[in-house]
């Protein structure tokens, strides 16, 4: 028995989010009608999602903590956590099989 290759994605479906390339989806992480709509091009056009990477992220440079408003704060927090939330939701109820393509 060949021990299994976890870095082998031979036949697997990815999706990731903050590169450039692959089914070039508009999306903005830190919108969560984005994120629905990306889970449906992936399900309607592969028909499954073996791996979600969240990679849209941000860490914005600023002169002090004192500079960090809300509006700073919302917009990290919806990129680096709102959207990639979404997206996994989205996988988990695929993986339960309540996808409905």
């Amino acid at each position: 028995m060949q021990p299994m290759n976890w870095f082998d994605l031979t036949g697997k479906v990815a999706v990731v989010t903050g590169g450039s390339r692959g089914l070039a989806v508009a999306y903005h992480a830190a919108s969560w009608t984005d994120a629905d709509r990306l889970a449906e091009v992936a399900y309607t056009h592969m028909g499954r999602v073996d791996v979600l990477v969240n990679n849209a992220g941000m860490s914005p440079l600023y002169p002090s903590v004192d500079a960090i408003g809300g509006d700073l704060h919302d917009k990290v927090m919806g990129v680096n956590l709102k959207g990639p939330f979404r997206e996994l939701h989205h996988r988990c109820r695929a993986a339960r099989g309540r996808w409905a393509a």
